[in-house]
């Protein structure tokens, strides 16, 4: 009797575990039982064999993978140690419009916009000193590296009064485990209602990472492309004409600048006649190398995954930034510009093109110590970077160069309950010389309905923005101090 009881359970389990082959057809799957058992342990044998890549085990059972029916996707700032989750709801506009409901501006997107909340420009070392559009460019600092286990995509398109239309689009993959590429796009276009007042604002970024097989090195890139042209009409030229009944279309009230063009909002009209275009093209390689431990782990008997805890970290970052900022008026009217600008032209009307170009190239090399073999987070970095800067202006062209020393303390804990950063840097020679920044951190993780509590610290000393230097090309002699 046992003997037989034995033999049945044998049979059911061998027809259980055929069930779970899903390249068995349904009459495969379920053998009968008129089957000799030397027969079924042949097969359940072979099945073994077919399935040697630890996606079935012994029994034939499939291991299944909980991440192959969704999507995983993490991101890192540039100089940050924490991961960072996709949210894809929207809970702030501001995460999905270009101008922030802390900014004033011009009144169509794309247009000069400046914060209502005071926040000094804290960046010590070179700057040109053009910040009127800011918000709508792309930045190393903003720049997501991702990691992603699928491709994934997103498209936005936005249309509002006055024919504005903002287009976005991102795509990001993983083509390896070790590797990553992707791009985002943005289109900012306003005719706007009055005359002379349209933008166009194209940005561009391709952003990628790569990490070797035995995780030693890291390298990443970027590439970041910022077009602006934003047409400027210096306002209407009497409030009265708001009602005016012949001047209920917007576009025929007369404005202060390019007033000489009579024409309709277009969309499609991409041309600056009157009015700033900035360009900027920056691309970021970073490099390093770590000395550590190595360990790893065995998947399973054609599979291991390579550890490694690195120790100190050798790491050199290029950046090599052009920047182009321009100024023009095709019909400037003498009389407008003298009395609103105190600047001269030689005829009555004429051509005004303000011009200047920079480039900058900055080499980085920085030693990364940490202390804790298993908390990467937390390291000690000590650094000195060369830079070198090239102007062309109105009075000539210049060539500077800048030596900077910096240093840096993170430490998030393992438990990602604290998180203190120490940082400072200091400009010893060149154009800059003098420039430092210092800031402290330190912020405490209370519990999801009340997030994180900080205290923060920041001195920084910079020289004025090039803008208020006389060889600047938009330095008019009005302001020299």
């Amino acid at each position: 009797m046992k003997k037989l009881l034995f033999f049945f359970v044998f049979i059911l389990a061998t027809a259980i575990a055929f069930c779970q082959d899903p390249t068995s057809g349904i009459r495969d799957r379920i053998r009968g039982a008129s089957q000799s058992t030397s027969n079924t342990n042949s097969k359940r044998s072979d099945t073994t064999k077919k399935k040697s890549n630890n996606k079935l085990d012994t029994l034939g059972f499939e291991r299944r993978d909980d991440l192959l029916d969704s999507i995983t996707i993490t991101y890192k700032f540039m100089d940050s140690v924490r991961k960072n989750p996709l949210d894809s709801t929207i809970n702030d506009f501001d995460k999905y419009y270009s101008v922030p409901s802390t900014y004033q501006y011009l009144g169509n997107n794309g247009a000069a916009a400046t914060a209502l909340i005071f926040k000094p420009f804290a960046k010590a070392g070179w700057d040109a000193g053009f910040h009127a559009y800011d918000i709508y460019k792309f930045s190393l600092e903003d720049t997501k590296f991702y990691k992603t286990n699928k491709p994934f995509s997103m498209l936005g398109y936005q249309l509002a009064g006055g024919k504005e239309q903002m287009i976005q689009a991102m795509h990001t993959q993983s083509p390896r485990p070790n590797m990553n590429f992707g791009f985002e796009y943005r289109l900012i276009n306003a005719p706007g209602f009055f005359l002379n007042q349209n933008t166009n604002h194209n940005n561009v970024r391709f952003f990628g990472n790569y990490q070797s097989k035995r995780k030693r090195y890291n390298g990443s890139f970027g590439f970041i492309s910022n077009s602006i042209k934003a047409s400027e009409n210096g306002g209407i030229v009497d409030d009265a004409l708001l009602l005016n009944e012949d001047k209920k279309q917007r576009n025929y009230i007369d404005v202060v600048l390019g007033n000489t063009t009579k024409n309709n909002p277009n969309p499609f009209k991409a041309n600056v006649t009157t009015g700033n275009i900035y360009k900027e093209r920056i691309l970021f390689l970073r490099q390093s190398y770590d000395i550590g431990k190595r360990d790893s782990i065995a998947i399973n008997d054609s599979t291991t995954e390579y550890l490694f805890y690195p120790k100190l970290r050798m790491q050199h970052t290029l950046t090599v930034t052009s920047n182009s900022f321009q100024f023009l008026d095709n019909v400037a009217d003498s009389i407008t510009y003298f009395r609103n600008f105190a600047i001269t032209l030689r005829d009555s009307t004429d051509t005004l093109n303000v011009f200047e170009k920079w480039k900058t190239i900055s080499n980085d090399f920085s030693l990364i110590q940490f202390p804790d073999t298993k908390n990467s987070a937390q390291f000690f970095l000590a650094g000195a970077t060369l830079q070198t800067l090239h102007a062309a202006t109105k009075t000539g062209t210049y060539n500077f160069q800048n030596v900077m020393l910096h240093g840096e303390y993170r430490n998030r804990t393992r438990n990602k309950l604290w998180d203190m950063l120490l940082k400072g840097e200091l400009y010893l020679a060149g154009f800059n010389n003098g420039d430092y920044n210092m800031q402290a951190n330190v912020s405490r993780y209370l519990n999801k309905k009340l997030g994180d509590v900080s205290i923060y610290f920041s001195n920084v000393n910079r020289t004025p923005s090039f803008i208020f230097d006389n060889r600047s090309s938009f330095n008019l002699g009005n302001v020299n101090s």
